[in-house]
């Protein structure tokens, strides 16, 4: 049978992210995926100009319909505007643990605009985290979820272990908005790298880890959708049945190779192929 996932989040007319760049990543890589839809964003290459959260009543119908009739092996979840729509999304996600949730906590736009109109993360902390096989924050949104300040790896380290102290059973933070120096001269050069970090639980010890993933910094304009892409190509390996740490390394190898090839469609960001 197909591999099946769902995808819950927004819609961005651009398609350069929300649902529409989701289902192109998950039909590249031959997974069909559902939708349920969250909100209708107003958007193109230059912002977001208007955000329309659908009723939490719309969102929840959406996924029973889905859920009574098909059977993914992987669930996305992004863009949650209200703060209804994550308590109603969460109780029902979690009556279903064994389907693997990949949150991607989608609070603000490239160009910083709010996207989660409460503005109170104490619902997505407590009720969506708690309910995710993966969390994918960027720097940002892992600052603003944890209060923390992030200065470095440690801190993302120590923000990371808070959100799996909520209940997340891994945290991928992604490391694009910022550039540490390579100090080891691996290369020649004073390269600059892009470091995500993966944390996890070891399944045999039970130990906290952290998978340290770099790659060489590129001296680009900010690309829209990345975390969309990156976090749909996780779900996809999962939905192919591949475990978690797999799925990650899968994920970025895959994002490593669409962030070569952009498309100059606007007259603001790039997309991804």
């Amino acid at each position: 049978m197909k591999a099946q996932a769902i995808t819950i989040g927004g819609s961005d007319p651009s398609c350069g992210a929300g649902i529409q760049a989701d289902l192109r990543t998950f039909t590249d890589l031959n997974v069909y995926a559902f939708t349920v839809l969250t909100s209708v964003t107003v958007q193109n290459s230059l912002g977001v100009k208007e955000v329309h959260p659908l009723s939490s009543a719309l969102v929840l119908s959406q996924l029973d319909t889905l859920l009574e009739d098909y059977k993914p092996r992987a669930i996305k979840i992004s863009l949650v505007p209200t703060k209804e729509q994550a308590q109603q999304l969460a109780q029902k996600l979690s009556q279903i643990p064994e389907v693997p949730l990949v949150y991607d906590p989608i609070l603000k736009s490239g160009k910083g605009q709010s996207l989660f109109l409460d503005n109170d993360l104490k619902v997505l902390r407590e009720r969506l985290i708690p309910c995710s096989f993966i969390v994918t924050p960027n720097l940002p949104e892992l600052e603003a979820l944890t209060g923390f300040s992030i200065q470095n790896l440690e801190d993302r380290k120590q923000a990371a272990q808070k959100l799996m102290q909520w209940g997340a059973k891994s945290v991928l933070v992604k490391g694009g908005h910022n550039k540490v120096k390579n100090r080891k001269k691996e290369t020649p050069g004073d390269i600059e790298w892009v470091w995500d970090t993966f944390h996890f639980q070891d399944s045999v010890t039970h130990e906290m880890k952290t998978l340290y993933l770099k790659e060489p910094f590129l001296d680009i304009p900010n690309v829209h959708g990345t975390g969309c892409l990156l976090a749909s190509a996780i779900t996809s390996y999962l939905a192919h049945g591949a475990s978690l740490e797999e799925s990650v390394i899968l994920g970025k190898k895959y994002f490593s190779q669409k962030i070569q090839k952009l498309l100059f469609l606007g007259k603001g960001d790039p997309v991804m192929e």
